[in-house]
């Protein structure tokens, strides 16, 4: 809710990634969203049921648990997603098989979980977008998020765009909580959550503009003899899951 409540203050968009099966008892969060969905400042993604990994699951599994998530997600907020971030960032043909076959036209993931080192950013009828950025990275022998600092996330932005055309920031919000007794309490870490609006600062005074994964196909690349870096014709989109 605070990163949400971040976004809103900045009028800038995000996605976020929903998780089917823990989703919907939290009253207040369910409303945060809906109020975001009412301003135009957020897309829902399906982040999947269980979080489970996909390239483990067959075929017929992997489109079950897409569209039961895809279900609550259109019951909760009367949305329905057509953007897809895989669990673990990890997917693969049969993943992008069932996401064509049920009308996604957007997929994802952290760069490990890229099929192939990705094209030049180009008009296409499904896009698949990796996040080159981040804004923490996890330990997975602790649990814990390191953050990074912003002149680190901005660099990886710059790299991105530079490199293909867009950018996708990924962060989490266990990353903007307050850590303590070895784990992620349910309490707002206000330093690192200002410091997010920092960074929205930034990636607005760099000359990018935000948007959602699913808008960024609709900013065009500029011509061979434009700095790429600081192009205003150029993206950057935060998403969160």
């Amino acid at each position: 809710m605070g990163v949400i409540s971040t976004f809103h203050q900045k009028e800038d968009p995000l996605t976020i990634g929903v998780i089917g099966s823990v989703i919907g008892t939290d009253q207040k969060l369910i409303a945060s969203i809906k109020n975001a969905l009412a301003f135009d400042e957020i897309e829902i993604a399906n982040h999947s049921w269980r979080h489970a990994v996909y390239p483990k699951m067959t075929r017929s599994e992997q489109q079950a648990d897409l569209i039961q998530t895809n279900n609550k997600i259109s019951e909760l907020f009367g949305v329905t997603p057509t953007t897809f971030i895989p669990p673990q960032n990890q997917y693969n043909n049969d993943t992008l098989s069932v996401l064509h076959s049920n009308g996604f036209t957007h997929i994802s993931s952290g760069e490990i979980g890229a099929t192939e080192e990705p094209k030049k950013f180009q008009k296409s009828l499904f896009y698949e977008f990796p996040a080159f950025a981040y804004t923490a990275k996890l330990n997975p022998d602790t649990g814990y998020w390191k953050h990074l600092s912003n002149t680190q996330t901005i660099d990886q932005i710059n790299d991105s765009i530079f490199n293909y055309g867009y950018a996708v920031v990924m962060l989490h919000p266990y990353e903007f909580s307050i850590y303590e007794n070895g784990g992620y309490s349910n309490k707002p870490n206000m330093t690192k959550i200002n410091d997010l609006g920092l960074l929205i600062d930034k990636v607005r005074s760099e000359g990018y503009t935000l948007s959602t994964i699913d808008a960024i196909q609709n900013f065009d690349l500029p011509n061979s003899n434009t700095n790429a870096k600081r192009s205003e014709e150029h993206t950057s989109e935060l998403q969160s899951h």
